[in-house]
């Protein structure tokens, strides 16, 4: 499974992206990532493509946390995804 994680900046500036971090807990996927260097009224649209290994597109339904169209400059973004909800498991 591949996580790759869409960052558009608006408006554009001298913005740091961290390169995700992935984590798994108990059927959890947990993707974590930075977003630095931005000015305070900095907002980034936040949007996880997540694939298996042979390319086919996976269509997370439970997943929740920094994604989405409105978010903010800082640490410790997170992504969590439930695998088990999705009925999927990483073999």
């Amino acid at each position: 499974m591949l996580a790759i994680l869409s960052l558009q900046a608006l408006p554009q500036s001298e913005v740091s992206i961290s390169k995700p971090e992935l984590g798994y807990y108990s059927d959890t996927l947990l993707i974590m990532y930075d977003i630095r260097n931005c000015p305070d009224d900095a907002f980034f649209k936040v949007k996880p493509y997540i694939t298996t290994s042979g390319g086919r597109v996976i269509n997370a339904m439970n997943i929740s946390g920094d994604l989405g169209d409105s978010i903010k400059c800082g640490g410790n973004k997170r992504i969590t995804w439930s695998l088990a909800a999705d009925d999927l498991s990483i073999n």
